[in-house]
């Protein structure tokens, strides 16, 4: 009780609201009961009733959890089972219509039958997620993307067979890889996944209104080797077919030319990002009308993916960078293309032999001597990156004696924007990566094109 009444007693200014769509089912409960408590709503006797029956709640579903042998379970698992509670009554309560209504229930009845509400709507919410899931395969996009199909094919349904509303039911199992154009992290549990296949579910639907062809046209316009990075789809045919409706094209062409976009930024460029975003809006409206898009939820998320597109096209133009927002399909050219071919890896006992000596160098020129010499494979140089053989400045020395190849194979493995092909420093997330940005980062403007160029032209074999 004292950590709660301390929490509660540090906030001067009260609220009478709770924002449910930027809350876990979890910190919604807990947000709850804070906020109740500041404006009175529930007195310190109230709160201290709530935090008795979930203590008793508690011991229910322990002894549950070990099917009748004891209600004493491990630090972790009692964690686990605080947070299913606090998750399930979250969950229930986020369903209700404000907070009056969610105070009377919690007034009217004990914790233990709220939370058998909760339960009862997860266990809905389960069955209605494996529905949507059908629902989302049925409007499957025909495309060699391999995190959207991975997602679909091996991440997706192990989460409905390995979910357990009963104990865990704040936890995710199963794995999403492909990102979505709007996506909220911070749920959890079957309140994430329900999300996410909602949201999926109208990209999909707004992406079958286009052919496939010029879908895979497009993809290959922004990287000729796009199969295996983490883009959004759904973003990159939106962004150009209101490209296409702005160049007075037809939406289900998608192709922006070279010579349109230049155009486009001739005529934009003047515009405040309030003034593209009223533009854009408009320009849904059309490419509404155009594709015979009348479901409302559609039309609506068409339009809450407006104002993080009208910040990027904003950023683009400023930077005079349009032709990389508004995408030109690539024209095949074998010539293009740079195959890559990695050396063969080491064996694990040659290779800690070989980081064991870089470690020992005192020198960092001894340790880039013995890089060169001994290493031949991009996947050992990484590894090498990774395993603490080099510290501080030592990387820039490294980077600078790797081969223009070498620098361009390693760009291809940072996070990308994707849309300005430029690096996501919010993603990156080894040690290495960071220092090769800050490294790219002091190159010359020219010299760090010529190395991005060449990353998208290199295709790993």
């Amino acid at each position: 009780m004292n950590n709660i009444e301390k929490t509660f007693i540090t906030v001067e200014k009260p609220f009478i609201t709770i924002e449910k769509d930027s809350m876990n089912a979890g910190d919604f409960f807990q947000g709850l009961l804070e906020k109740a408590f500041r404006i009175n709503l529930l007195s310190k006797s109230e709160i201290e009733k709530i935090q008795l029956q979930i203590i008793r709640l508690m011991a229910v579903r322990a002894e549950r959890y070990t099917n009748g042998e004891s209600s004493s379970v491990t630090v972790e698992t009692g964690q686990s089972l605080h947070q299913t509670i606090f998750y399930t009554l979250g969950f229930y309560f986020k369903s209700l219509p404000n907070i009056e209504t969610c105070i009377e229930m919690l007034k009217k009845e004990s914790v233990s039958d709220l939370y058998q509400k909760g339960l009862t709507l997860l266990e809905q919410q389960f069955h209605y997620g494996k529905c949507l899931l059908e629902s989302v395969n049925a409007a499957r996009l025909t495309t060699d993307l391999m995190a959207y199909n991975d997602t679909l094919d091996q991440g997706l349904p192990p989460f409905f067979s390995c979910y357990d509303f009963d104990f865990a039911a704040q936890e995710n199992p199963g794995s999403v890889d492909y990102p979505l154009a709007l996506d909220k992290t911070e749920l959890t549990g079957i309140e994430y996944m329900n999300h996410y296949l909602e949201t999926l579910l109208l990209e999909n639907q707004f992406c079958i209104r286009f052919s496939n062809e010029n879908i895979h046209h497009l993809l290959r316009g922004y990287d000729p080797h796009y199969q295996e990075l983490l883009i959004n789809i759904f973003f990159l045919v939106f962004t150009n077919a209101l490209g296409a409706v702005l160049t007075d094209r037809s939406p289900l062409e998608l192709d922006v030319s070279v010579h349109a976009a230049g155009l486009l930024q001739q005529k934009l460029s003047p515009y405040s990002k309030e003034e593209l975003e009223n533009l854009l809006k408009e320009a849904v409206m059309t490419l509404c009308l155009a594709c015979n898009l009348s479901e409302p939820k559609l039309q609506q998320y068409l339009l809450k993916n407006i104002r993080p597109l009208a910040a990027r096209l904003k950023q683009s133009l400023e930077k005079n960078r349009i032709g990389e927002f508004f995408i030109s399909f690539r024209q095949t050219d074998p010539s293009f293309v740079l195959q890559y071919t990695d050396d063969r890896k080491m064996n694990d006992t040659a290779f800690r032999t070989l980081a064991d000596a870089i470690r020992e160098c005192r020198y960092v020129s001894d340790k880039i001597a013995i890089l060169k010499s001994e290493v031949a494979s991009i996947a050992d140089i990484i590894d090498l990156l990774e395993g603490s053989c080099f510290f501080e400045k030592e990387y820039d020395d490294v980077f600078k004696a790797l081969e223009e190849t070498e620098l361009a194979i390693l760009l291809k493995k940072l996070p990308i924007d994707p849309i300005l092909k430029r690096i996501r420093t919010e993603d990156i997330n080894k040690d290495w990566q960071y220092r090769f940005y800050e490294y790219l980062d002091m190159l010359d403007p020219a010299k760090k094109e010529t190395l991005y160029q060449l990353s998208f032209r290199i295709q790993l074999g």
